[in-house]
């Protein structure tokens, strides 16, 4: 949107050019992260149908994920036996959870694993996907 700090433009004059967005021959569905993404949306591109731009949230839900309580010690069923004797001086856990995709940036959570983990001996990264 023209002005807006928020939404990136520099890839918004060829998109308009390019006409993708013009109808849901060239994009079957838009999916947003949040509510007002759809407007700036329908702004930029207002030929597309807004029956086809959805919202959808991202991220965990911490109503249902959120293991209060949980103690290392708790961790050890959920190990291959071969990985159960890492914890034994583990006190803290830093956890990743989601799919295993480049645009996730797994790469900078082990990079920074590898800097904390031996500043901190008895922290442990856990990698679930």
């Amino acid at each position: 949107k023209d002005g807006d700090p928020e939404y990136p433009m520099r890839f918004l004059k060829l998109a308009q050019e390019h006409g993708v967005f013009n109808d849901t021959e060239g994009c079957s569905g838009i999916w947003v992260n949040s509510e007002d993404y759809i407007t700036k949306f329908l702004d930029c591109f207002p030929k597309y149908p807004k029956s086809n731009v959805v919202f959808s949230r991202i991220g965990v839900n911490q109503n249902i994920f959120s293991p209060k309580g949980t103690k290392v010690a708790d961790l050890d069923k959920h190990l291959r036996d071969e990985d159960k004797g890492k914890l034994a001086d583990i006190k803290q856990v830093v956890t990743f959870v989601g799919k295993f995709a480049d645009w996730k940036r797994l790469d900078v959570v082990l990079y920074a694993a590898q800097k904390y983990e031996a500043e901190f001996p008895d922290l442990a990264t856990m990698i679930v996907g």
